[in-house]
């Protein structure tokens, strides 16, 4: 059965808008032609996408708030889409790019077969994409040795419990060892560094999405899997973030000492086989 998303409130689209600084890395890999937003959210990037020159932007998003604050933008076209329910082409008309900005891991959180939805949004945007197009992928990022233990320590234990309650991903548990510290893996601790920052009004939406799926390069693998080719990808910690964790008191640990965790990963592909996408953008 599919998780049902949360209705989406002025506060996430608050929390949308206050990325787009982060979410400009993208404009650099955006190819000349047909640009599709895939999961659009509020539109604010399909806004900063449309003032590139030589590129039409289309909005492809689910959600009915959503759809109404991307039909009063005027800046690009708007098409109603599920991601993930089937591999079809996401629009008629084939893209030179695709940008997936924090998107993909939701398709994951709230499908019946996750692997299975996350597999099958690959593959609508490499059925979309024109020969030579790009597909940008911007989202959480596993950090490098998942599975090493790590530690989470902070000053608001009932937070940790009121997320671990809401969370059901076996792999981001966490145990409580003493006051103020919870033991668990790297990838659990960095899950739970992801979700805490935005706090306990946020929790019934954040809690149920898993953000970080696979390592920097487990996702390159994941995309060369769908038939797209890597052509560059990096992690980053996006600004502000530690500094915002470090003043609400979260930190991690590991055995050796003090570590943080990157945040977000980018990926850049293209399908550049000759039958791709079936025209040109």
């Amino acid at each position: 059965m599919t998780t049902p998303h949360p209705a989406l409130e002025p506060r996430y689209f608050a929390r949308m808008a206050a990325a787009l600084g982060d979410k400009a890395r993208v404009l650099e890999h955006v190819r000349p032609g047909h640009v599709i937003d895939a999961g659009a959210g509020g539109g604010e990037l399909a806004g900063m996408l449309a003032t590139l020159p030589g590129v039409d932007v289309t909005a492809l998003d689910l959600a009915e708030e959503s759809l109404a604050r991307l039909r009063e933008d005027g800046r690009f076209a708007v098409e109603q889409r599920e991601l993930g329910d089937d591999r079809e082409p996401l629009t008629a008309r084939p893209a030179s790019t695709i940008v997936f900005s924090a998107v993909l891991h939701e398709v994951y959180s709230y499908a019946a077969e996750p692997w299975a939805a996350h597999e099958r949004a690959l593959a609508q945007a490499r059925a979309t994409l024109a020969p030579g197009g790009v597909v940008i992928i911007r989202d959480g990022v596993m950090p490098e040795r998942p599975g090493e233990p790590a530690e989470l320590r902070g000053r608001d234990d009932t937070l940790v419990e009121q997320y671990l309650a809401l969370s059901s991903f076996a792999e981001t548990r966490l145990g409580r060892m003493r006051p103020g510290v919870w033991a668990g893996t790297r990838h659990a601790v960095s899950e739970a560094l992801c979700t805490l920052t935005w706090g306990a009004a946020s929790l019934p939406r954040e809690a149920l999405e898993r953000f970080q799926l696979a390592t920097l390069d487990g996702y390159a693998d994941l995309l060369e899997r769908a038939g797209l080719r890597v052509i560059h990808r990096e992690a980053t910690t996006q600004p502000g973030y530690r500094e915002h964790l470090d003043a609400a008191g979260w930190s991690a640990d590991e055995p050796d000492g003090a570590w943080f965790p990157p945040t977000t990963g980018l990926w850049v592909a293209v399908r550049d086989d000759a039958d791709a996408g079936g025209g040109s953008a």
